[in-house]
């Protein structure tokens, strides 16, 4: 998604198809994770409320059998040991920018919350969109993934990042040192209409497969924003939000996509300041954690 991480009606019933992978009987393969209801980016530096964090799991984890984090600052470390009670996998992200010094207290937490809980570890995300914010060079990312390869000397963890599909294709050598190409597909950033919107995904998903054949491929990100403007023929809606939410889950079962759907909760924290007045409004649930498409009860 476009934008700085730290970490992202009217019907009866969402009636969401299986995966058939790990969480086969929950209707998300996985789920971005931030916390909920932080209205001010200064609330997340000061850390969120343990039990925030402990009920936003709660909720989650009826839902998904694996969630994507984004940061191990910022007193999120803490996911780790509730994601564990709660039968959860996780994505760890690493949250890498243009500060050397930060990016290496973020790596050094990393490999330490990997020694503790590697049990429910699948995958670690080394940054997110560090090439789309123009924070590194693709040298210097490449770098980074090497040295946390390197001081996690576990051969079966995959290891990787994030980007959106574009920058992948002009940065190919970035696979080389990834066990996974992790894609950021939106077709709302695209401009597409949704109508058209999960075509869009397999689309640019088979471009990608041809460039990096062999390699894992991952959606690390896709889904719909439910309010803000316009972006040319993409228009946020609830309305919009829940039919491409049916209509994806239903594609990646079909097609065995492995992804990550973006994202669990709104973010009212980005509402002014990032990602072009939607930055807040991808979430399946609002900020007080009320769902805003319908569900099925589970």
């Amino acid at each position: 998604m476009r934008r700085r991480e730290f970490l992202t009606t009217g019907a009866a019933g969402l009636t969401l198809a299986a995966t058939g992978h790990a969480a086969a009987a929950k209707p998300f393969m996985s789920l971005s994770y931030t916390p909920s209801g932080v209205d001010l980016e200064a609330e997340l530096a000061r850390g969120v409320a343990e039990t925030r964090i402990r009920l936003d799991i709660d909720l989650v984890r009826k839902y998904t059998g694996r969630i994507r984090t984004y940061t191990v600052d910022r007193g999120l470390d803490r996911v780790l040991p509730m994601a564990q009670q709660a039968g959860l996998k996780v994505s760890l992200g690493l949250y890498l920018g243009r500060d050397k010094n930060h990016n290496d207290l973020e790596i050094a937490r990393g490999t330490k919350l990997y020694a503790a809980y590697g049990k429910i570890i699948d995958r670690i995300y080394v940054g997110n969109e560090c090439l789309q914010r123009k924070d590194m060079s693709v040298a210097e990312l490449i770098n980074y993934v090497r040295r946390v390869r390197t001081f996690i000397a576990n051969p079966g963890l995959q290891v990787g990042t994030a980007e959106a599909w574009y920058d992948w294709q002009k940065n190919r050598e970035l696979a080389t040192v990834c066990d996974f190409v992790g894609a950021h597909l939106f077709p709302y950033w695209d401009g597409v209409p949704i109508g058209e919107a999960v075509d869009h995904v397999d689309r640019r998903y088979d471009e990608l497969k041809a460039i990096f054949p062999g390699k894992l491929l991952l959606i690390s990100e896709t889904g719909w924003p439910s309010a803000g403007p316009r972006h040319m023929g993409a228009v946020p809606s609830l309305e919009a939000q829940e039919q491409f939410t049916r209509a994806f889950v239903a594609r990646a079962a079909q097609k065995k996509y492995d992804y990550n759907f973006c994202e669990a909760y709104d973010q009212p924290w980005k509402e002014k300041s990032l990602e072009a007045g939607v930055g807040a409004h991808w979430g399946l649930f609002g900020r007080m954690r009320e769902p805003k498409i319908p569900f099925v009860r589970i």
